[in-house]
């Protein structure tokens, strides 16, 4: 194997080929529950199943592979079915974390998906400068409207950091807004917060231009 320095030793080499829901001795079929043709049970918004008794929720339904996002299927699952209280999970605010060295973690859209983005190389994060660790980087993605839509963060502990995105992409915040709350100091989540800032910079000088083309002309015309 290569890597960016050169060959890369090892001893095994992991692949995966994806998995298949083990649903076939469950008795689905008299139960009038559908499944498709990898086993995983096809379901509705609120988690029911073709038959609307019967919920599913986690692997088994495909939507994705998360212990997290299972245990939130579950619970709403378990509120609609006994209580009739109905939650609509935003599949589209589910943090991925991918547990390297650094971590990778995600949320929301990507960048090829997003308006525009916001990226912050982590030298200018001090905790990652403390740590020796400045091969990360923080990148905000924004949709039309200038709302945080997604976000990506290569670095130590990002699964950490990543779960205040989560809330700014289900929230719709703008990076003004994400840049309003106070995160602690020297931690990794400095890099999205100065992301955030840079876009926050750029309008407080372009504001600066057009006040100060504004006055100009005001000087012009004043008799």
């Amino acid at each position: 194997m290569h890597g960016p320095g050169g060959p890369l030793p090892y001893d095994r080499l992991l692949t995966t080929t994806g998995r298949i829901a083990n649903t076939g001795g469950l008795g689905l079929d008299a139960a009038e529950v559908e499944v498709d043709e990898q086993g995983r049970v096809r379901i509705d918004e609120r988690l029911r199943t073709a038959n609307p008794r019967v919920y599913a929720a986690g692997d088994v339904t495909g939507r994705s592979a998360f212990t997290h996002l299972g245990g939130v299927q579950g619970a709403s699952a378990a509120t609609d079915a006994l209580l009739g209280v109905r939650r609509r999970i935003r599949y589209d605010a589910v943090p991925w974390v991918t547990y390297t060295d650094p971590e990778v973690a995600r949320v929301g859209v990507t960048s090829a998906e997003g308006a525009r983005t916001l990226t912050l190389d982590h030298d200018r994060v001090d905790r990652a400068v403390a740590d020796g660790r400045t091969d990360g980087f923080t990148c905000l993605v924004l949709d039309a409207r200038g709302r945080i839509a997604g976000a990506t963060v290569v670095a130590p502990r990002a699964g950490e950091t990543i779960a205040h995105l989560a809330t700014a992409v289900r929230l719709g915040w703008t990076p003004s807004r994400y840049a309003r709350t106070v995160h602690p100091y020297p931690t990794y989540a400095d890099g999205p917060w100065h992301a955030a800032l840079t876009d926050v910079y750029a309008r407080l000088a372009g504001a600066r231009r057009l006040t100060g083309t504004l006055l100009g002309l005001r000087r012009k015309v004043r008799p």
